[in-house]
């Protein structure tokens, strides 16, 4: 769907349902523009309705002046080590810091390193072990959307927050997956976008933050509710794997290497086994079926062994 076409469907608040006239009522200074979710005419988009809710305006000027100054604080009190080691995951070009990823409440696991860590499947990967939100973000973005009945008590239980520093690196273009994520998602850039559970914005097409359309820093805030089971699952493994695996590691010798160090060792092991197996297939297509059969045994019995150790470990602790 063409961006001429999503404004061609755009209503004006007379025209909405009474309960968004409600909300625009709360505060007749901050205007409300509403996206209609009238059905798409395309077997394309298999008529999801759009599932966008726009509230344009909803912060005033000297508002967002506020929010950015209490952004960059929070960039600073990363920069001297004052969240746990996940809340904040950066991206760089070279030396350059271009992106800086924040979780708060429950991080997913989303990098390839991650990805490739042990018990990498467990709760869908989401996982507890990032600091709590700080408290400007209730105070300036929760506690004002649920006032505005915008999003219900208490259905946000974890925050992103993506800070573009130069404006060379975005988002790439993807889905917020279901398994994780409970509908709906909200998302803050000056105005807040709603997308909705079974809509077009949130399933039919994919999002992104593109280089292009930004002149220099921003920053976006994503505000949604990780999964009950989800989140039950993430904090059963940290309490029962990841914490007892921590405390294994600690030592007083010098060398000592951290869990979390650990882990991303590990990681990248298995990243370069996996470009191994690859390059070995390639070599495999000139040897006859059996000698192919034999190595490719040797090479995956030993990883088998221990995949299949970590399984068992882990249907003890979730049976």
């Amino acid at each position: 769907m063409e961006l001429k076409q999503a404004k061609e469907l755009r209503l004006f608040s007379e025209n909405v349902g009474e309960e968004y006239i409600m909300v625009n009522n709360i505060n007749t200074t901050l205007p409300l523009s509403l996206i209609s979710t009238h059905p798409i005419k395309s077997k394309d988009f298999k008529n999801y309705p759009i599932g966008v809710t726009a509230y344009e305006n909803f912060f005033t000027h000297q508002e967002m002046l506020e929010i950015e100054g209490l952004i960059l604080q929070t960039e600073e009190q990363c920069s001297k080590n004052v969240f746990l080691p996940d809340t904040a995951q950066q991206t760089f070009s070279g030396t350059r810091l271009t992106r800086t990823k924040f979780f708060f409440g429950y991080r997913y696991m989303w990098t390839r390193q991650q990805l490739s860590e042990p018990f990498s499947q467990v709760a869908a990967g989401v996982r507890c072990d990032v600091s709590r939100p700080p408290l400007w973000v209730k105070q300036k973005l929760v506690e004002p959307f649920e006032k505005c009945k915008i999003v219900e008590k208490d259905f946000i239980n974890s925050i992103a927050m993506n800070v573009y520093h130069d404006g060379t690196e975005g988002l790439a273009q993807h889905y917020d997956d279901a398994t994780r994520f409970k509908q709906v998602y909200f998302l803050s850039q000056l105005s807040i976008a709603n997308l909705y559970k079974s809509g077009y914005a949130a399933n039919g097409v994919k999002h992104c933050i593109r280089p292009q359309d930004m002149t220099g820093k921003s920053a976006a805030m994503i505000l949604r509710q990780m999964h009950p089971n989800v989140v039950k699952e993430a904090d059963i493994y940290d309490r029962k794997i990841e914490l007892p695996m921590w405390m294994s590691t600690l030592s007083i010798e010098n060398n000592a290497k951290t869990f979390h160090s650990q882990k991303i060792s590990e990681a990248l092991e298995i990243i370069k086994q996996e470009e191994q197996n690859k390059k070995d297939k390639k070599n495999f297509k000139g040897l006859s079926q059996d000698d192919t059969v034999v190595q490719k045994s040797i090479k995956t019995k030993k990883l088998f062994k221990i995949d299949q150790s970590r399984q068992q470990t882990i249907e003890s602790f979730f049976a």
